[in-house]
């Protein structure tokens, strides 16, 4: 059994996740903004505006799918579980989870590697934060389910 300090929460995992997902807006502010400083992009054109206005349409369609991914993950999730969490009953949920998850992580952690590069901090903590939430996300996701709450949860169907 892991220590206690290894351990996840619950409440922990929805404010990771709930923070990247909330912050996400103020790096692309900053991002564009930076780059704007930097002249990469022409003062009097809308070449700036189309990707902004991407990000926000998707950001805001996205939304109740993030909110219910949190909630359908954690809402029979035990207490505490670890990071490495994974339930032998239900491999390939586990398994897909992983992978899609994992997926998400590293291509973050690429993204991290080239914001570095780029110069650009604040592509750096979105995505250590975003490689973060996921992990826990994941962990959430794989972790043995609570006998009790899948009682309780049956009989308030």
């Amino acid at each position: 059994m892991p220590t206690a300090s290894l351990m996840l929460r619950r409440p922990v995992v929805s404010l990771l996740v709930a923070a990247w997902w909330l912050a996400s807006p103020i790096v692309e502010a900053v991002f564009y903004s930076t780059e704007q400083s930097r002249g990469a992009y022409p003062p009097q054109a809308d070449s700036i505006v189309i990707p902004i206005f991407k990000f926000a349409i998707v950001w805001v369609l996205l939304t109740p799918f993030v909110a219910g991914l949190i909630w359908l993950a954690l809402r029979l999730a035990p207490a505490r579980f670890p990071w490495l969490a994974f339930d032998p009953g239900r491999r390939l949920w586990c398994v897909f989870w992983t992978l899609a998850l994992g997926t998400f992580a590293f291509s973050e952690l690429w993204f991290c590697v080239a914001s570095i590069g780029r110069n650009h901090p604040e592509d750096v903590a979105g995505s250590l934060l975003g490689i973060f939430a996921a992990l826990a996300l994941r962990a959430a996701i794989c972790a043995r389910r609570d006998p009790l709450a899948l009682i309780a949860h049956r009989h308030a169907v």
